[in-house]
C-alpha cells in the first residue's frame, strides 16, 4: 500500500487508525463510492497498473526508459507491487464505505441516548426505538393435510439451500491454483479463479524486451488470467 494510505489490517491503535480514516471521508459528508479507475505503481512509478470497481485489470504502462529503474530481475516484483496497490485503494474505498455507514449508526445511536436521557429529565416515557419491522414467515395452515404439504415444501427449499452451498464450497476448496503465460514468454501469472496470485518473470527475456512488449505482455497474461474459466 502506498504511504499515506491506511493499513486496515493493522489494529495496534485501533482509535489512531480511525481517526486517521475518519480525516479521508468526504468533507461533504456524503458516502464515499466507489471510483471506475484505480491506478498502482510500483516503488519507482515506472510500471502503473489500472483495475476497474471489480478489480479486473484493463490497462498496464511501463516506461520507455524502464531498465534505469528496474532490473529485469525485479521487472515481475515491481508489476505485482503496482497491481497490489491499485487492488489496496480499490479495498481502502470500500473500507471508507463501511466506515461511514458505521459513523452513521454511532451518529443515530448517540441521538437516541440524548433523547431518552431528556425524556428522563422531563419525566417523560423515551421515544421508540427507530427500525423496521422483520419480516414475518408465512404462518402455518391449521388444516392438517395443508399442513403437511407446508412442511414438505419448507423441507425441499431449505434442502435445495444447503446443497447449494455445498456445491460453492466443495468448489472453492478443490480449486487448484493455475498458471497463465504471456504470448512471449515474459511473464507468468499464477491465479486462483480469477484472483492474481503471484507474477513471475523471466528476466533473460525480460532483459532483451522493449517496453511495449513487456506492457503487452503484462497486460495479456494478466487480462488472460482473470478471465479463465477452465
Amino acid at each position: 500500500m502506498q504511504p499515506g494510505n491506511i493499513d486496515f489490517l493493522d489494529f495496534s491503535d485501533t482509535e489512531q487508525l480511525r481517526e486517521q480514516a475518519l480525516a479521508k471521508l468526504p468533507i461533504s459528508g456524503e458516502k464515499p463510492v466507489p471510483r471506475e479507475r484505480y491506478e498502482g505503481t510500483d516503488g519507482s512509478g515506472t510500471i502503473s497498473v489500472t483495475i476497474n470497481t471489480q478489480g479486473t485489470v484493463i490497462d498496464v504502462d511501463v516506461k520507455r526508459e524502464w531498465s534505469q529503474s528496474v532490473s529485469p530481475d525485479g521487472f515481475a516484483t515491481a508489476l505485482t507491487h503496482a497491481y497490489a496497490t491499485a487492488i489496496a485503494a480499490s479495498l481502502e474505498d470500500v473500507a471508507l464505505g463501511e466506515l461511514w455507514e458505521d459513523e452513521q449508526r454511532r451518529a443515530a445511536q448517540q441521538r437516541r441516548e440524548a433523547e431518552e436521557r431528556w425524556a428522563a429529565q422531563r419525566g417523560e416515557e423515551p421515544p421508540p426505538p427507530p427500525g423496521e419491522e422483520d419480516p414475518q414467515a408465512d404462518p402455518a395452515p391449521e388444516d392438517p393435510r395443508d399442513w403437511m404439504a407446508w412442511i414438505q415444501d419448507s423441507l425441499y427449499t431449505i434442502g435445495d439451500e444447503l446443497y447449494r452451498v455445498e456445491r460453492v464450497e466443495r468448489a472453492a476448496a478443490n480449486e487448484q491454483d493455475k498458471v497463465t503465460w504471456g504470448q512471449h514468454g515474459y511473464l507468468k501469472v499464477i491465479h486462483r479463479g480469477p484472483e492474481i496470485v503471484s507474477i513471475v518473470g523471466d528476466p533473460g527475456r525480460i532483459r532483451m524486451a522493449e517496453h511495449y512488449q513487456l506492457r503487452s505482455e503484462a497486460l495479456e497474461a494478466l487480462r488472460n488470467a482473470q478471465h479463465e474459466t477452465d
